[in-house]
């Protein structure tokens, strides 16, 4: 099998928006393979071995040489696919170089803080990567759970702020916690490495569940198409989203 493995097509693009639209969810099943995925997993633990056990992040790892997340950037018919998919739900052309990629890595140290933070993406698309994923209990394994297309792509960034501010917060995300862990089947999709997950992450307001400290949890997620690239407060936020990243980076 071929490290990834997608058969890009009008059809398959259609198939997915129609998915993403309907159901909210969409997903490439057995597109990677076992050796990738293989390569993959070493890497997260090569980057364990040098940053210890805990939790961290990196942005964008497709662009760095030095990783072997770059053939995730250099897969002409995984972007292609990912491309068009988002510029159907943004009805306007969608760069590459725009893309986001992070590698998030929760086990150990800080674990615990970094679990049911329910947030909408500032991209229209996010596609999930899972790379180690626990096999303990799944209350305690980190999977994803999501309230699919809970609003609509908005024209707007400062109604977009307000939306963020109103479920983005403390007493909120505790709520839908509540809500989550009460009607699980309902909101979880339990992950497989080898698989692609797509949903609109803008739309839907989205989490992981927490992970074990002596459990490893690592995904890779890459975003396309950002919705509101032209506001200047956006790209402030993102920056000092990514710089907070690095804080936390450092003071682990």
């Amino acid at each position: 099998m071929n490290d990834i493995s997608i058969e890009m097509s009008e059809q398959l693009v259609t198939s997915a928006v129609d998915s993403l639209n309907n159901t909210g969810f969409y997903c490439l099943e057995d597109v990677i393979g076992l050796d990738l995925q293989e390569k993959f997993s070493s890497e997260v633990f090569n980057l364990l071995e040098l940053k210890g056990k805990r939790y961290f992040s990196l942005i964008n790892p497709i662009l760095d040489n030095d990783l072997v997340f770059k053939v995730l950037g250099e897969n002409a018919g995984l972007n292609s696919f990912l491309i068009r998919v988002s510029e159907n739900a943004l009805k306007r052309k969608v760069a590459i170089k725009d893309s986001l990629s992070v590698l998030r890595v929760v086990t150990g140290k800080n674990s615990e803080g970094q679990s049911l933070k329910f947030h909408y993406d500032a991209y229209s698309l996010t596609a999930l990567i899972p790379i180690v994923i626990p096999e303990g209990p799944t209350k305690k394994a980190g999977h994803l759970v999501t309230f699919k297309n809970l609003r609509k792509f908005r024209t707007s960034f400062i109604i977009n702020i307000i939306e963020k501010a109103f479920l983005q917060n403390s007493f909120m995300r505790k709520v839908l916690s509540r809500v989550v862990l009460k009607n699980l089947k309902k909101y979880i999709y339990v992950m497989k490495p080898g698989n692609i997950y797509l949903f609109w992450g803008y739309r839907s307001l989205h989490a992981n569940l927490p992970v074990d400290p002596s459990y490893t949890r690592a995904t890779l997620l890459f975003h396309f198409g950002d919705v509101h690239p032209k506001s200047m407060a956006n790209q402030l936020i993102k920056s000092s989203r990514h710089s907070a990243e690095k804080v936390i980076e450092k003071s682990n």
